[in-house]
């Protein structure tokens, strides 16, 4: 099972029995059986015929819809699972400040320890970049976490860390491509690009994870409630936005699998990879999440049987009101 990735412009995805077929100006660009589809990731300008969609509902098939420039819109699904138990239990859980308070801490320490992965997995091959003010700055926030008593308290010393990490960070970049500041809406430079696609990219998967599990996607923990902000994806993000993207942001940056004139600046918009790119990007990003990993107790797997991992532990975690434990690389 795969994800389909749909980025031709123009082109219109129809039936053929029990298969999906893309076509444009007469031409059949894809021909696949239904059974070897996991999701399909539609961008931009392609049309889906009525009986197309009911087909990949029958089979329970997600049909994710993002702009040509990666931005998601929205997400066709089956159905939401019926377990009324769980979104009841997270409700619960939510009222429950310290139990909240809990959860937080879990997922902020999660992420600190994952910056420190980073920075010390580059200083084991260049050891002369230092990084040690850096380190100091997000050990001092790890040995404060416990002191805090409210989430407020701990989103500050998450953002001193990640300020000083993302500095560091843009020491690690070696080729054409350099980073200076985390900076989105829009993202002013290639690197900042990269690092939005990658979070957009993760967050629409697990938000997938999460409705099908029987979670309320907007209800979160760390990042609370906003109107329209799916905000327990956000959550569980926060564990994987260093191990999986910001390294992998670094690799073909490093690699030069993409340089400055693979991206293109547009108005209003800000600086996005160019239509060729794009499908070069997603080519590249499958790879790192279905590729074959050994994770931190040494188990092999992938990234998204990771994601989905911790989704079922925060699944148990919510219903027996008990700690979770996010991923951490270390």
């Amino acid at each position: 099972m795969s994800t389909l990735y749909l980025c031709e412009q123009g082109a219109v995805i129809t039936k053929r029995s029990r298969r999906l077929q893309v076509a444009k100006e007469g031409k059949v660009l894809i021909d696949v059986p239904v059974t070897k589809i996991d999701k399909v990731f539609i961008f931009g300008n392609i049309q889906v015929t009525t009986q197309a969609l009911s087909l990949l509902l029958d089979q329970c098939i997600d049909v994710s819809f993002f702009t040509s420039r990666g931005r998601f819109r929205g997400r066709l699904n089956s159905t939401m699972s019926k377990n009324i138990f769980l979104r009841l239990a997270q409700y619960e859980r939510w009222r429950d400040q310290d139990y909240k308070l809990i959860i937080c801490r879990y997922i902020v320490t999660s992420k600190l320890n994952n910056m420190k992965n980073v920075l010390q997995s580059y200083l084991s091959n260049y050891p002369e970049a230092g990084f040690d003010q850096t380190l100091n700055t997000i050990n001092n926030a790890l040995s404060q976490l416990s002191t805090k008593t409210d989430i407020k308290g701990l989103i500050g010393l998450e953002g001193s860390s990640s300020g000083a990490y993302f500095s560091a960070f843009g020491q690690m970049f070696r080729k054409e491509m350099q980073f200076q500041k985390r900076l989105k809406h829009p993202s002013p430079d290639p690197v900042n690009a990269l690092l939005s696609l990658g979070y957009v990219m993760i967050t629409n998967e697990i938000a997938s994870l999460l409705e099908a599990t029987a979670f309320d996607p907007f209800l979160g923990f760390l990042h609370g409630v906003k109107y329209g902000r799916k905000s327990l994806a956000l959550d569980i993000v926060e564990q994987f936005r260093q191990p999986v993207i910001d390294r992998f942001t670094l690799r073909l940056a490093n690699l030069n699998i993409f340089t400055e004139a693979d991206f293109q600046n547009i108005p209003g918009e800000g600086v996005h990879l160019t239509d060729e790119k794009f499908k070069t990007y997603l080519e590249h990003y499958e790879k790192r999440l279905n590729g074959e990993m050994v994770t931190a107790d040494s188990v092999e797997s992938s990234w998204r049987n990771v994601f989905q991992r911790q989704v079922q532990k925060l699944e148990r975690a919510i219903l027996e009101g008990k700690e979770y434990q996010p991923y951490s690389a270390n």
